[in-house]
């Protein structure tokens, strides 16, 4: 996949897999966005989104649902 350089206090995340928002969250990085992120859909609609407390995602746009991110809401 090659090499990504971050910078050490990134201003703008967006993640858009499911396991990169878990990675992002768990290294307290909060990103701004997000396609995996199920607080505003309910899992029972969207079996393949992944329930987070609240308190870790609250303030993360929702991007999408799977693999359709809405690219005007990235930017």
């Amino acid at each position: 996949m090659g090499e990504t350089c971050v910078p050490n206090n990134p201003q703008r995340v967006v993640t858009l897999m499911q396991y990169i928002l878990s990675h992002t969250l768990n290294l307290d990085v909060k990103p701004i966005g997000s396609n995996a992120c199920s607080i505003e859909q309910s899992s029972a609609n969207y079996p393949d989104v992944q329930s987070y407390p609240e308190n870790n995602t609250e303030g993360i746009v929702l991007l999408g649902i799977g693999e359709s991110p809405n690219l005007e809401r990235i930017l």
